[in-house]
Order: C-alpha cells, then sequence, then structure tokens
C-alpha cells in the first residue's frame, strides 16, 4: 500500500453523512410550515378564566395544532391541558 488511497474508510462513511445530513434535512422541513400567534381566549377547562396563550398553527391550513404556552399554569411552558381551547372536538 505504498503510495496508495486507503479509499475502504471513505466508502464506510460516506452512508453515515447521506444519513445525517438527510436526517437534518427532514427536520428542518418537518417545521417550516407552523406558525405561532398569541392570543387572549377564554379557557374551557379553567371556569372561563382568560388567559394569554401561544397557539401553534399549520400555515398551510391555518388550523390550530397545539398550545406552546398558557399564562393559566405556574410555569407557563408547562401545558398540562386538554388544549380544548384550541383543539377541534
Amino acid at each position: 500500500m505504498t503510495g496508495e488511497v486507503a479509499l475502504g474508510p471513505l466508502f464506510l462513511m460516506l452512508p453515515v453523512v447521506v444519513l445525517l445530513l438527510a436526517v437534518e434535512w427532514a427536520s428542518r422541513h418537518a417545521t417550516r410550515h407552523l406558525r405561532t400567534s398569541e392570543r387572549q381566549i377564554r379557557c374551557p377547562d379553567l371556569a372561563r378564566l382568560r388567559v394569554s396563550c401561544l397557539v401553534v398553527s399549520d400555515s398551510r391550513t391555518g388550523l390550530a395544532t397545539g398550545v406552546r404556552r398558557c399564562t393559566a399554569f405556574a410555569d407557563p411552558e408547562a401545558v398540562r391541558c386538554g388544549k380544548r381551547c384550541v383543539l377541534p372536538g
């Protein structure tokens, strides 16, 4: 092997690099169609208490998909309800 380039390790690493790039692309593509908006609503779970929520919506359909933050909780980031305020049903 004098003067030759060992291509074995390169061919072993190539699928790993391609897989990592595919995962990165998929994760960016999956969140591209979401948007957030701040809303003032009356909570159906807390006796119609007026709260401020950060609502996540699908930007293509406009339908709400969840709640990221809500002032009804001591820790607004830890939303622990059924999210009936924005979800259908």
